[in-house]
């Protein structure tokens, strides 16, 4: 290495560990720092609704709470007062403040907590849950135990997290001024208000949604910083951009664009309208000007919240410069008469009248003293005017259009307006340029009401705003020279829920009531599965038996999303963005849901309440990941789900397992009990209850008892997935599938679902898919975990004694590496001795393992409980699966069994059956496992005694 590299690497690394260094020390000790967010987008193990989990290290402030660190209450007070609002634990007003000032103070992790609650609520969001608890024997970066869970409730992630930070820097700021050398709080809260602005609904979705809300309707974000919002799921789904509805007429809409046409067709029916007409130039004005004089308005064509609007035009100078300034915009401009009067707008919903408002535009009153701009600036120090939807007015902003406006009233912002001089800043009265509201919901005449449905009637829309106006809406406006001069097709509703002087109006529920009639609450049924072993199996024997009644059924699996049996999407699909796709699907009738710990863990669940939720065992496996450590916390967060069933919903439990059986008191609804064991006692009580549980009997019958009476369902023999009762996991299997489906099937179907699910590969692909080559019989399937391993074992057992002990068993197998060494190590010892033949592999995704080290553990494991070296073959490194698989077929003969647990079971089953059997004789398209990618056609050997042989695809 020459001298100058030599140089240049020196230097980079100098960079890189100064780098390093200043990140590890550029909090200090005694300082808060965010370590970490996670974001839930539903229900989770530390709420029910959606939250944020911010992860916080106090560092040496651990010995310091609030009443000991000098000034820091107070401080924090001043900058925050709003903070006195707060109950926290004590449930009163100032309860927050009492924490803060009592002799013992409190941690800065709950005051954290609590201001980035305020912030958020600052911004609008109305956010007031949440807690703090400390993470035991987590150590913090001073080397004590400082670090906390902090979980807020939240309405959107991006503002949260916004607030979080401000939160963090609020306090590291009162404890060092200097440690943030530029902070600013109102600057950064202002920051965090506009972030609110772009992500959160505005006062129209947001009534709306909450409206929903409040009637049990479901609803579904469909695009970040938009009003675009599905309410309900599935067939029964509607939508909402603000007041658009799914519901609203495209073509009526495009009429009410034109405001030249929409006021044509409503003097077609004889609507007051104001007179005029559309101009692409200045001459075309003035021979609109000579039909109807001055006062004019000028306005474009299709614009709206007042641009290029000029009011009050007197001559023809003022006509040219109006003209002009509507051009910019557009280049059909409106020439309107100007009628005197007050605005009005008057809300029609499903035709039908709801509320109605005065609208003040934005304006000051001169008081002789004051400037214009001085004026304008202490009407925005009004508390209840922000600078966006998060108040309930909205600050006064200067732009082009106020300037023309003051120029227009010959006044500039450095003059004193006159005192009592009326000095209007925008030529509209819209809530969102800083206008005002007055509702006159109760006093307008029952004349302009019906002027305003029938204008609303010739339209067509569902939903929509008239404006009027006229000297008093308290008289019909028809004689005395009022007029309607707009219809909107999309009206803010903010007027009316939160005006300015009068009562409020919920003009939100009636767009709920027209949207689902009825009482609907827009769901369909969700029926949730989770557990160790069996989800996939169990999800979809659920789906087979609903299909068969003609449902089209949305399933999440972790082998992807089907809709109506086609596979949409494939991937591991089993956390909350599958759950939406599912929801968001408008053919779907019931959705079917494979919920698994990782995306409970992640992101929490996908939906708000399910109608059915089944727990299926808890065992060891996906151990010592995401800070789960234990069975029983394992159990708590795979319970999240009975937390969120229905009161007139199902918990389906399993009775032989003690971890699920703990978590019985989390559900509100109905408790449905499974057993194996016809004598459990825990079953005996629950029965003697009147309650429902299914079980097996000593015969082999599976039994639905329901009232205290016993129905027969069907016996474990005619049930092909059970393989005579071999598969004693598919047996349980089949019990909770029947106690999932009983509240929506027929016997009769029940019976014929479980006789006609078969585990071959069109059905349940990678899971006990049973192939015959050479005379042997391979079993492809996939346990990940000891309780898994222990159950094929005996599968394996009974095949093998079915046959009379003849031919040899195989196992080719290895184990994800992300779980502990102990289970690693436990899952050998289970499979030690019960086969001829061990094929150890691992797979492809090694997750975090170096080559060769799960499968030396295995190997290890297997040696040290027995198993003979001559019998173990270990494939690693540069060896696949692929290698495993083509071993074990040279080993093959007549009447071997071999488990083959396969890692990828697409490359596995086209490698086996195509590449090493060469079967040829009849043909099946393997379905493509992304959509939209090319079929493959593949094929294999039908053989005589195969009992569950795929039929060919169609």
């Amino acid at each position: 290495m020459n001298n100058t590299l030599y140089l240049v690497y020196i230097i980079t690394i100098f960079i890189y560990l100064k780098m390093n260094i200043l990140s590890m020390t550029s909090y200090p000790p005694r300082s808060l720092q965010i370590i970490d967010e996670i974001f839930y987008q539903g229900p989770n193990r530390y709420g029910y609704r959606q939250g944020l989990v911010i992860i916080v290290d106090l560092g040496d402030l651990e010995k310091e709470p609030s009443n000991v660190i000098i000034g820091f209450n107070d401080h924090l007070l001043q900058l925050i007062p709003t903070l006195h609002e707060h109950t926290c634990s004590y449930g009163e007003t100032g309860g927050f403040v009492k924490r803060l000032t009592e002799d013992k103070g409190t941690w800065l992790g709950h005051v954290f907590e609590h201001v980035a609650i305020e912030i958020q609520s600052l911004a609008g969001m109305d956010i007031t849950y949440g807690k703090t608890r400390q993470i035991q024997g987590k150590i913090g970066r001073t080397g004590i135990e400082s670090v906390y869970r902090v979980y807020i409730e939240i309405k959107n992630e991006e503002t949260s997290k916004a607030a979080s930070k401000l939160s963090m820097r609020l306090i590291n700021h009162i404890l060092d001024n200097d440690f943030y050398a530029d902070f600013n709080y109102k600057d950064e809260l202002i920051e965090v208000i506009k972030i609110s602005e772009k992500y959160a609904y505005g006062p129209t979705t947001g009534s709306i949604v909450e409206e929903a809300t409040r009637r049990g309707i479901p609803s579904i974000s469909l695009k970040k910083s938009s009003s675009l919002v599905q309410l309900g799921w599935g067939k029964n789904q509607k939508r909402i951009w603000a007041s658009t509805t799914s519901n609203s007429s495209f073509i009526s809409t495009e009429i009410a664009q034109d405001k030249e046409l929409t006021l044509q067709l409503l003097y077609n029916v004889g609507i007051p309208v104001p007179m005029g007409g559309i101009a692409r130039s200045l001459d075309q004005a003035m021979q609109i000007v000579s039909n109807i004089d001055y006062p004019l308005v000028t306005k474009p064509l299709d614009m709206s919240h007042g641009r290029g609007v000029s009011i009050n035009i007197r001559n023809k100078e003022d006509l040219e410069r109006g003209f002009n300034y509507a051009q910019n915009y557009t280049n059909d401009v409106i020439i309107e008469r100007f009628i005197e009067g007050n605005d009005y707008r008057v809300l029609i919903i499903n035709g039908e009248f709801k509320a109605a408002a005065m609208r003040i535009p934005a304006h000051v009153i001169g008081d002789g003293l004051l400037t214009l701009q001085e004026l304008i600036n202490l009407q925005n120090q009004d508390p209840r005017r922000g600078i966006g939807h998060e108040k309930m007015l909205t600050k006064i902003y200067i732009d082009e259009s106020t300037e023309k406006l003051i120029e227009d009233q010959k006044l500039t912002l450095q003059d004193i307006p006159d005192l009592g001089r009326f000095v209007q800043l925008k030529s509209t009265a819209n809530l969102s340029t800083g206008g005002t509201s007055k509702d006159v919901t109760d006093i307008i005449h029952f004349e302009n009401i019906q002027l305003a449905e029938r204008a609303i009637k010739t339209i067509g829309l569902d939903i929509a705003g008239v404006d009027i106006i006229a000297k008093d809406i308290s008289i019909p406006i028809a004689n005395k020279g009022g007029v309607i001069i707009e219809v909107n097709a999309a009206p803010g509703f903010r007027m009316h829920l939160e005006p300015t002087d009068g009562r409020p109006r919920n003009v939100a529920k009636p767009v709920i009531d027209m949207l689902f009639p009825k009482n609907s609450t827009g769901r369909i049924p969700i029926v949730a599965i989770t557990g160790t072993n069996g989800k996939t199996t169990v999800a979809r024997w659920i789906t087979h038996i609903l299909k068969l009644t003609g449902k089209n059924v949305g399933l999440t699996t972790t082998d992807g999303i089907y809709i109506d049996g086609i596979l949409e999407y494939s991937g591991d699909c089993t956390g909350p963005w599958s759950a939406k796709v599912v929801l968001s699907d408008p053919t779907v009738d019931i959705a079917v849901l494979e919920t698994a710990r990782g995306g409970i863990l992640r992101q929490g669940l996908g939906w708000d309440y399910c109608d059915v939720a089944v727990v299926l065992n808890i065992s060891d496996d996906h151990l010592g990941l995401r800070g789960v450590e234990t069975l029983d916390e394992m159990a708590e967060i795979k319970g999240v789900i009975l937390d969120q069933v229905k009161d007139n919903g199902h918990g389906i439990l399993n009775a032989d397992d003690k971890r699920v059986m703990a978590q019985k008191s989390r559900i509100s609804g109905n408790v449905v009990l499974v057993s194996l064991d016809y004598q459990n006692p825990i079953l005996t009580k629950h029965v003697d209850g009147g309650n429902t549980a299914i079980t097996l009997t000593p015969n082999g019958m599976i039994q639905l008892i329901q009232d205290q009476s016993q129905t027969p369902i069907i016996h474990i023999t005619d049930i092909p997935a059970a393989f005579g009762g071999h598969a004693i996991f598919n047996v349980q299997n089949a019990l909770f599938t029947i106690a999932a489906v009983i509240p929506y099937v027929s016997i009769a179907n029940i019976r014929l679902g479980l006789s006609t699910f078969t585990m071959n590969y069109k059905i349940t692909p990678g899971r006990l898919n049973i192939e015959y080559l050479k005379g042997a019989r391979v079993i492809m399937d996939y346990g990940h975990n000891p309780k898994a391993l222990d159950a094929q074992c005996q599968l394996v057992n009974g095949f093998y004694s079915d046959q009379g002990n003849q031919g040899r068993r195989a196992l080719v197998f290895g184990l994800p590496g992300d779980r502990p060494d102990s289970t690693i190590i436990k899952s050998a010892k289970i499979v030690a001795g019960k086969y001829d033949r061990y094929f150890i592999k691992e797979d492809w995704n090694l997750r975090g393992r170096n080559p060769g080290e799960v499968a030396l553990i295995l190997m290890k494991s297997l040696l040290e409980n027995g198993v003979d070296e001559n019998q173990i073959m270990t494939f690693y490194d540069k060896q696949t699966e692929l290698d495993a698989v083509a071993s074990m077929y040279d080993w093959l003969e007549l009447n071997d069994i071999v488990l083959l647990q396969t890692d990828d079971n697409e490359k596995v089953r086209e490698f086996l059956l195509v590449n090493l059997a060469k079967v040829t004789d009849s043909i099946i398209k393997l379905i493509a496992t992304k959509k939209g990618e090319e079929s493959k056609t593949y094929t294999f050997r039908k053989y005589l005694d195969d009992p569950v042989l795929d039929e060919p695809a169609d």
